[in-house]
């Protein structure tokens, strides 16, 4: 079962850190996602599996984007998650400045995601 649980977000200011480590395109776009598969990401015997799948799935072209860097941005939605920090971290997304970053679609994921849970539709 699952033993590992990250360090807990204590305030804003950790939140926003972790949210620009994983950048808010990364947050908004995916968290939906890795809310959905937590049962492979918390099983250590498929961590590993589930991010290097993930990682093939949406970045494999990217060469710039290594598994190094998706396994870290995949940590910090996950170190969110089990801070309890989700609607917070979409929030943050929503409220991007979108003048300095193109990030419409995953403002638009992180809405979606943020009235699934408040509709009580997604729970985590």
């Amino acid at each position: 079962m699952y033993e590992y649980q990250s360090k807990p977000i204590k305030d804003y200011f950790e939140l926003k850190r972790i949210c620009g480590k994983a950048t808010s395109y990364f947050v908004g776009s995916f968290m939906l996602e890795i809310i959905m598969r937590q049962e492979e990401w918390k099983n250590p015997e498929t961590k590993t599996f589930f991010i290097k799948n993930f990682h093939n799935e949406y970045f494999s072209w990217d060469k710039n984007n290594t598994i190094e860097k998706t396994r870290n941005k995949v940590n910090c939605v996950i170190r969110i998650i089990e801070s309890r920090k989700v609607e917070d971290a979409l929030q943050y997304v929503i409220n991007s400045n979108e003048l300095k970053m193109d990030i419409s679609q995953a403002r638009i994921n992180a809405q979606e995601t943020l009235n699934l849970i408040t509709s009580g539709k997604l729970k985590y």
